[in-house]
C-alpha cells in the first residue's frame, strides 16, 4: 500500500483510499487512461476557477500509479493484447461529447430536474441535501453554478457532472457515466446507431 492507502497490486486486497471513488482494479485500462485525461481536464477547470484541486490530485494520483503499475505488466509479457491507443476517434468523440453534455446540461438543472434534489438558495451558491448520506444540515451539500461543481462537506465528495452520476447511480467509468447521462436525460446523438 502506498502512503494514500491505494493499492499498487492489481491483485491487493483492501479498500482504496474514502477520497477514490473507483476500485481501479477492475477497470479497463482504456477506461482508466479516460478517467485520467477526464481527471485532468476537470483540474485544468477547477485550477481557472480558482478551485482547490487537492481531491482530483488524489484521483489522478491513483490512476496514473495504475496505468504505470499495467504498463509494467505490459512490457513483461508478449501474451498481453496491445496497449490501448487513446488517439483513436472514437475516444476523441467520447470526450466531444462529455463537454457538450456538460453544455447542455448545467449542474444544477440536472440536479433538480433528472436527479429530482431540491436546491434552495439564489444566485451562484446552491444548497440541499446531499444523496449520498443522511445529514440533519441542507448546508452540507453545495452545488456553485458559476463553476458547475457539487461538494459535500459532510460526506467530503465532489466533483463535476460525471463525478455525480458515477456515485449517484454506481456507474465506475468513464465512457459510462457520459452514457448514463446521455441514457437519464434522452440527450442522444444523430451520430450513433
Amino acid at each position: 500500500m502506498t502512503a494514500m492507502n491505494v493499492p499498487t497490486s492489481y491483485h491487493a486486497r483492501g479498500a482504496l483510499a474514502p477520497q477514490c471513488i473507483h476500485d481501479l482494479r477492475f477497470l479497463y485500462t482504456e477506461y482508466l487512461e479516460l478517467e485520467s485525461r477526464h481527471h485532468k481536464e476537470v483540474r485544468e477547470e477547477q485550477r481557472r476557477a480558482g478551485i482547490d484541486t487537492a481531491d482530483v490530485d488524489l484521483q489522478i494520483d491513483a490512476l496514473d500509479a495504475e496505468l504505470v503499475r499495467r504498463a509494467a505488466l505490459y512490457l513483461q509479457s508478449d501474451e498481453l493484447p496491445p496497449w490501448p491507443r487513446l488517439d483513436d476517434e472514437r475516444y476523441a468523440q467520447l470526450l466531444e461529447d462529455a463537454r457538450e453534455l456538460k453544455a447542455i446540461w448545467p449542474l444544477a438543472d440536472f440536479l433538480t430536474r433528472v436527479v429530482g434534489l431540491e436546491l434552495h438558495g439564489r444566485g451562484p451558491g446552491l444548497a440541499g441535501d446531499c444523496p449520498f448520506h443522511q445529514s440533519k444540515s441542507r448546508a452540507s451539500f453545495k452545488v456553485s453554478t458559476e463553476k458547475n461543481v457539487w461538494h459535500c462537506f459532510g460526506c467530503n465528495k465532489g466533483g463535476d457532472l460525471f463525478r455525480f452520476v458515477g456515485g449517484y447511480y454506481d456507474v465506475t467509468s468513464f465512457p459510462d457515466q457520459v452514457r448514463k447521462v446521455e441514457e437519464v436525460t434522452a440527450t442522444m446523438w444523430s451520430r450513433r446507431a
